[in-house]
């Protein structure tokens, strides 16, 4: 909008520069002679006609839709509305800084009469010192309307296709980070799958194999885990960062235009009937509402996704190899995580947690365990289909050195 009115300024100020140039050589004494009469004679003054008719004649087929000079009283000595001749100017904080020597340019929100009828029309009224070609001393005040309406409902327009570009942008986005977590939710089950009917398949072998065979079933569980882990992480973090890194930004540009547009309503009001038709046809006041709420969904819907890679990597601890101390309440939240998707609606979880010290022992090993225990419990109760009342109770509690799970 700054930008609006410096165009509009320069633009009024090469008007300005033309017309007070014109007033100077065609009509240099108008000012002083205008001080001798009074503003009904001003109005019907031959030399006020004529310079009605030259300064008419070369704002016509511009945006100049209103031209007025003012003496250093701020009284209205000539005006292309010549019923505003006489007018009073002193108090307009315009006037005073043209008069002081400064250019002031301001957006005003006005009904014009074009073509026989009132429309509500954006100006620029710009305040110009006129200097004595002689003295260089101010002799009177220069005022010029110029109507940016165009140009003013451009920005506007501009302004609302932007916003509707982001949105579509995070909608696109959110439909890419949907297809993203319904793909990896299909990698775990399917390997979880194939390691289920690798068991199957190992443990009819011949028990003299059965330990060396068992190792490699335990190697290869780790492995595949690791990869999807790995391949995951890498496919999903990247993009879930950029979109939760993002929202909160969006959120705060929306919420700045949205002021912006509640400004300009409280501002102005009684708006075009353009503008007006607009907002009814986009229900501005329920975007307005809803979109703040698309905004907070989106983000929990990345805070969730973000949990569920944390949960991979504390499942995995791909990055934590040996004997290290850890947390088995959150070993086992983590492994709940990963099981969410297989848990039946039917099955009640029931959590009772208790204060446990850390626990020195391969994370990766222990994790596989709370895994097969699980998966067992939930296999177990969705084979009994007479059951409707199914129950995993997980409990934990530490005495001393010990601990009960």
């Amino acid at each position: 909008m700054n930008a609006l009115i410096e165009q509009g300024e320069d633009h009024n100020v090469a008007i300005a520069k033309i017309l007070s140039n014109f007033v100077e050589s065609e009509f240099p004494d108008y000012i002083p002679n205008a001080a001798t009469r009074d503003d009904t004679a001003l109005q019907q003054d031959t030399e006020t006609r004529e310079l009605y008719q030259n300064i008419t004649t070369k704002i016509t087929g511009i945006s100049i839709t209103k031209v007025k000079i003012f003496n250093l009283e701020g009284r209205t000595v000539f005006s292309t509305e010549l019923a505003q001749i006489g007018a009073d100017k002193s108090q307009s904080s315009g006037f005073q800084a043209a008069k002081s020597g400064f250019i002031i340019t301001q957006l005003d929100h006005k009904n014009i009469n074009l073509a026989k009828s009132l429309k509500r029309r954006n100006l620029l009224s710009s305040y110009i010192p006129l200097n004595d070609p002689q003295s260089e001393q101010i002799k009177g005040v220069l005022e010029i309307y110029s109507d940016v309406t165009p140009l003013y409902q451009q920005i506007q327009r501009t302004q609302i296709y932007i916003t509707l570009g982001l949105l579509t942008t995070l909608i696109a986005l959110y439909g890419i980070l949907y297809f993203i977590v319904k793909r990896a939710d299909r990698i775990i089950n399917k390997q979880h799958q194939d390691l289920q009917l690798s068991q199957q398949k190992y443990k009819e072998q011949a028990e003299q194999l059965q330990k060396v065979q068992t190792q490699l079933i335990h190697n290869e569980k780790i492995s595949s885990l690791g990869r999807v882990v790995a391949g995951i992480a890498h496919e999903i973090n990247n993009p879930v960062s950029f979109i939760h890194g993002n929202v909160s930004h969006v959120k705060e540009y929306i919420a700045n235009l949205l002021t912006l547009v509640n400004l300009y309503q409280n501002q102005y009001p009684q708006s075009s009937p353009e503008i007006q038709n607009y907002i009814d046809d986009i229900d501005f006041e329920f975007l307005a509402e809803d979109l703040p709420k698309c905004l907070s969904s989106m983000k929990t819907g990345t805070e969730r996704i973000r949990e569920i890679i944390l949960s991979l990597r504390i499942f995995s601890r791909l990055d934590e190899a040996g004997i290290k101390a850890i947390d088995l309440n959150q070993g086992i939240e983590s492994t709940l995580i990963i099981l969410n998707n297989q848990i039946h609606p039917q099955i009640t979880l029931v959590k009772e947690y208790g204060t446990l010290p850390f626990v020195s022992c391969s994370p990766v090993q222990l994790n596989q365990v709370f895994l097969n225990l699980l998966s067992n419990a939930i296999d177990a109760l969705k084979s009994q289909t007479h059951n409707n009342q199914k129950e995993i109770c997980l409990r934990s509690r530490g005495f001393a050195d010990e601990f009960l799970f």
